[in-house]
This record gives C-alpha cells, structure tokens and sequence, in this order.
C-alpha cells in the first residue's frame, strides 16, 4: 500500500527522543548525583572554643562529607556508567541525519568515489542500529587489516565511525571516573561540635564563698562542726561518696605529670564522654621523702620501735602503729596548725606487714622482729586553684596557681583535726600497697598520691558544682567520605555527553529538512530489508517504515530463510503465500525454484 506523496515523518518527535535520552537522561544524573552530594553535605563548624579544638575534626581541603550510606551514593552514581555505553546508539541517530543529508547529495551528485561499497554499507548499518564496541571492532579490522585492499572509506562511513569513537570514548571515560569515585569514596567517622550553654557544671567553687575571706580557721566555718565532745564534718555525706568514689557530682582525678596532681573533677558518664570544657577547680601536689635515718628509726630486738625526728614529732610504733603530725613550717618544729600556710606540711610514721622485699635502700626502711617494718615520711602539700581543658576525656592543658593560705586551710583541716576521721583507713589501706615496692622513695611517692587523693576527697566536701567556663558537644555519626577530583571527573564527564547531545540536536534540526528524513530512515537494517524482501512496497513512499512490510496489513506474509543454494553456496529464500520459495532479486529471470 503506497501514500501518495507522503512522506516518511516524525523527524522532530525522533530527534527529540534521541536528545532526551543523551541530554536529559544524562544531566539528570549529574543534577541527582549532585543533588545528593550538596544536600546531604555536612561540614566541620569552627570550634565555639580555640582551647577545645579536637585533633582531625576539621574539613580537608578537597573532599566533601556527605551524611548519605557511601554505597548508596556509589551505587546511583553508577547509574550512568551503566547507561553511557548504550547512549552510543542515541547519538549516531542525532549524527545520521547530517550524514544522512551528505550521503544524498553524494548520490544525487554522481560522486560514487565517496558513496559507500557494499561492506563499508554494511559496517555503516551496524553502527547506526546499535553495534557500540562490536561494530567499532569491526570497522577498526577494516581500517587496518583490510589495508591494501580496501576502497577509499565514505565519508558517511569514516563521519559515522568518528561519532561512535567520540561516544564510546566519553563513555569509557564516564566507567574509569565511576571507578576512581567507587575506589576513593569510604564511610568514615564524622564529628560535629556544638556550643553547650544549659546543664554543663563541670567547675568546682566553695558553696559558701565567705570561707575563703580571712586566714583564722576558715575551716571551722566551711570544714568542721567543733564541738566541745566531737568534732565533725560539715558535709560528711559529700565526702565519704567522693571517697569511696560513688559521686554523681564529683571524683577526684589525677593528672599525670611529674609529680602528679590530683584535682576535683567530674565523673565519667555518658554525657560527659561527648562533652568537651574547660573547667576551674581545686587540686593538690604531695611530694614525701623518706626520713627514717635522720628521725633515728631503729628496731630494738623486735620489742620497741622508737623514732625521734625532733621534740614535735617523737614516739613508737610498737603500740602505736600509726603516727601523723602536721606542722606549719618545712622544719618540723611546731605542730601548732591554726592558720596555716601553703604549702602545709606532715610527717607520717607507720608501721606495716613486712612483705619479705630486699628493698635498695634499707637504711630506711626498719625492719624489727615479727614479722613488721617501719618507715617515716615527712610530706609537704600545696593547694592550687586549677584550670584545665578536657578534650576527648583527655586533658590536654592543665594550670595551676597556688591558693591562698585560707583554701590551704580548708583542705587541711578536716585532715589534721580528725587524725582517726574517715580518710585514716584509706591511708592505711595505700600504706599496705606501698610497702610493695623496691624502695623508701617509692614507697613515699605512693603515699604522697594517696594523701592527695584521700585529703581533696574529704575536704570537697566544701566545694559545689559551677557552669564550666566553656563547654561544647561532640556527635559523632558516619558519613561518606567523598573526594572532589572523582566526582567532578565524573560530573565533567556526563556532562560532555550532554553537550555533545545538545550540539547534535541542533545539527540535526537543521539538517532533517527536505528527503534527508526518508534517507535516515531506509538507511538502517529495516530499511534494507524492506527494500530487499517487500520489492516494490519497500520502495514506495510511506509514512512510516512499518509500512513497508506487508504484515502490516493482516494478510499475511512471505516466509524468509537462509539456505544452500544452486552453487553450493548459502542465499536468502522466500516463501510466498503460496508456499514456493523463491530467491528475492529485481529480475524475475533469475528466480528460482526449490
């Protein structure tokens, strides 16, 4: 069935589809892809606090943090390495038609050293219709290996070859930035930084600030209730939670220097694990030697164990296994400890379990019959008004200014007042550890540690929770770490497609004109075929290229087969609707019956 003079149509619905898939399809992609990137992006806020900044927790130059699972952001941009291969077959139907148009005039002008020999027509066919690596392979064997023999190339055949190069090019380029994207982008630890103005009392000052005005006794009025029977804590309930380390509130900490200090600080938790401050407080540094040679030390025979290091600080440890004394002066002659200074002072003498050590330095350690041995320190204790940073749960700046004399008093006072109050134990208890050591000095360092720890805890009592200084929060959440470079590659890479689309569109448009459509269409596999096997309703002109073929119609249609023919050799073979098949060609002579 012919049309008349119509002509095959659709050109610009045919040249839109074809762009929309390149263009769109593509520059969709990028615009999802980026989309993702740049809405999902966090970055590393400025620290609220210089002193609080956290190591590593800073933008790198050249990668972007996006809070996206790292394999689904891979994986949809892959998405267009896996359709770029395709997209060659869209962009040889935008280039036919300005080929399609040259090859006309080609015709028309009689010029048949550029038109097209029947296996260059072939090899053309197979890149138009889809052939991407195969049909390039294919020519490129024909370039090369049919060196010699071949006919000059077409230029329909040589523009159509360097279209495909160019878009099986991109395309490869697309597949190797998708791959350096998937090989660069991992899932990393990202942490944010916040400013915290609610609920952080990290900083310690004294409850009732009229304590540290003046130097008689400060501890009567913020330490001890003295009584004319007892004498006892203001606050017990404070310390004794604070010593044996069940506070809420408070714990006291050591910060590790030489010598080390220990300092009120706040317990571990939850929270406080994700907090970052900086934090005023109070702490203490002991420093005890040994002094048992200079303060006579000896065992007489196991029975006695005197020791006399001047008229203030005398006695024996044989019944009194436990001595302290604190004084107000480096020489140890007066234990008068009203209105004391800082740094205060204290001699210790104990008696423990021998723990059967060769000690380095035996002189003096004393080591009487039954089983014991006998030491004596002299101790001297400085208070400090502290600041500190902790970063991470580590304190990474730690100052210390030394307290007036009324804060020295007190932390003294609870210590020296009640010589068998809650903390005696607990130094009794460090004096049976230490022994455990390889020296005198050794063994003073432990109990110069444990005064510390056992004096800030009984006399934090006096002390209560205060805003920090300056605090912030940590979130710590995983995130895809994703490098600029391969992304942008691959962003560059889309986009040339795009472009590439856009100028073949407009090519196409102005070349789709006049019989250049008709061309385009026939010059395809359907349109051999039609013309090969349908005679003369694959030549008419129609509207469509599905009008072409005679099944269209319902009626019916030949059969075709491939099959040995009369020279041995393999032909096409029709069956008509009368069931002969018969050799398709122009010449009804040269039709054959099987």
């Amino acid at each position: 069935m012919a049309y008349g003079g119509r002509r095959i149509g659709g050109r610009f619905s045919d040249i839109f589809l074809n762009f929309a898939v390149v263009t769109i399809l593509m520059f969709l992609f990028v615009a999802l892809l980026l989309g993702l990137v740049f809405h999902y992006r966090v970055s590393h806020n400025d620290p609220p606090f210089e002193n609080l900044q956290i190591e590593g927790v800073k933008d790198e130059p050249g990668i972007y943090y996006v809070n996206l699972n790292a394999t689904l952001l891979v994986f949809i941009a892959s998405w267009s390495s896996s359709v770029a291969p395709m997209l060659s077959s869209f962009v040889l139907v935008l280039a036919a038609y300005p080929i399609c148009r040259q090859y006309l005039a080609q015709a028309r002008e009689n010029k048949t050293q550029e038109l097209l020999t029947p296996y260059q027509l072939a090899l053309t066919l197979r890149f138009m219709n889809g052939g991407g690596f195969g049909a390039l392979w294919s020519w490129l064997k024909y370039h090369v290996g049919w060196r010699g023999v071949r006919q000059p190339q077409g230029v329909v055949l040589s523009s159509t070859a360097c279209v495909a190069i160019l878009a099986l090019s991109l395309a490869i380029v697309i597949f190797l930035a998708d791959t350096w994207l998937h090989i660069t982008t991992t899932t990393v630890n990202f942490v944010q930084v916040s400013q915290v103005v609610t609920d952080a009392n990290y900083s310690f000052v004294f409850a009732r600030p009229p304590c540290t005005v003046g130097n008689i006794d400060p501890w009567v009025n913020c330490s001890l209730n003295i009584a004319a029977t007892a004498t006892d804590l203001i606050n017990a309930t404070q310390s004794l939670q604070v010593l044996n380390n069940v506070s809420d509130v408070m714990s006291v900490l050591t910060y590790e220097s030489s010598p080390p200090y220990t300092y009120l600080g706040i317990p571990p938790s939850d929270q406080i694990s994700q907090r970052d401050y900086t934090a005023t407080t109070f702490g203490m540094n002991t420093q005890c030697k040994p002094i048992s040679t200079e303060c006579n030390l000896i065992g007489l025979a196991g029975a006695i164990n005197p020791f006399r290091c001047n008229d203030a600080f005398q006695g024996d440890l044989t019944q009194d296994r436990w001595q302290m004394a604190y004084f107000i002066d480096s020489n140890m002659t007066s234990n008068f400890t009203f209105g004391i200074h800082n740094p205060y002072y204290f001699g210790l003498a104990a008696r423990e379990i021998y723990p059967g050590y060769d000690y380095s330095d035996p002189s003096e350690i004393a080591a009487p019959l039954h089983g014991s041995i006998a030491f004596v320190l002299f101790c001297t204790v400085r208070v400090y008004d502290v600041e500190y940073d902790s970063v991470n749960g580590t304190v990474t700046r730690f100052v210390t200014t030394a307290s007036n004399d009324s804060v020295a008093s007190i932390w003294q006072g609870p210590m020296a007042q009640m010589p068998f109050g809650p903390g005696t134990p607990n130094l009794q208890q460090a004096a049976n550890l230490a022994i455990l050591s390889n020296s005198s000095q050794e063994i003073a360092d432990k109990m110069a540690l444990a005064y510390s720890v056992v004096a800030l805890a009984v006399g934090s009592q006096a002390v209560g929770p205060y805003p920090a200084v300056a605090a912030q929060e940590r979130q710590s959440f995983l995130v895809s770490r994703v490098p600029a470079a391969p992304l942008f590659t691959l962003v560059i890479a889309n986009l040339l497609f795009v472009l590439l689309g856009i100028i073949l569109t407009s090519i196409a448009i102005w070349a789709s004109g006049g019989e250049v459509r008709e061309v385009q269409a026939r010059l395809s596999i359907g349109g051999l075929v039609a013309d090969r096997f349908e005679e003369k309703r694959g030549r008419d002109r129609i509207e469509k290229m599905d009008d072409s073929f005679e099944e269209k119609d319902g009626n019916g249609s030949m059969r075709v087969a491939i099959d040995r023919g009369n020279g041995g050799g393999y032909t096409y073979k029709v069956w008509p609707k009368s069931g002969v098949p018969n050799r398709p060609s122009d010449q009804p002579e040269l039709l054959t019956k099987s």
